[in-house]
C-alpha cells in the first residue's frame, strides 16, 4: 500500500489538502482511499474526473466512488506528465 499527504484539485481547480492510501490493480490501474478534513466534499464532484498530486511526486487522475464521513473512495490511473510517454 503507497500512502502519503497530497492536493486533490478539482475541475474547478480548488486545491483540497488529503491524506491518501492506494494500491496498484491489474492492468495498471489504483483503487485507495482519501481522507480529509474539515469541509464536506460536494456530491457533484462524483461527476468529474480529478487530478491527486502526491507527495513522492506522482500525479493520479481519479475518479471517487464512495463516501464516509471523513474519507473517500477512488479509482484512477497515473497522469501522463507532459513530454514524457510514462509517469
Amino acid at each position: 500500500m503507497i500512502s502519503g499527504k497530497g492536493v486533490l484539485v478539482t475541475k474547478d481547480g480548488e486545491h483540497r489538502p488529503v491524506t491518501y492510501e492506494y494500491v496498484r490493480t491489474v492492468g495498471g490501474g489504483i483503487a485507495g482511499q482519501l481522507a480529509y478534513a474539515g469541509a464536506t466534499l460536494d456530491p457533484g464532484l462524483f461527476a468529474d474526473e480529478m487530478q491527486l498530486q502526491c507527495d513522492d511526486g506522482a500525479l493520479l487522475n481519479v475518479a471517487l466512488s464512495l463516501t464516509g464521513d471523513t474519507d473517500v473512495g477512488f479509482v484512477g490511473r497515473r497522469a501522463e506528465r507532459a513530454g514524457s510517454a510514462h509517469a
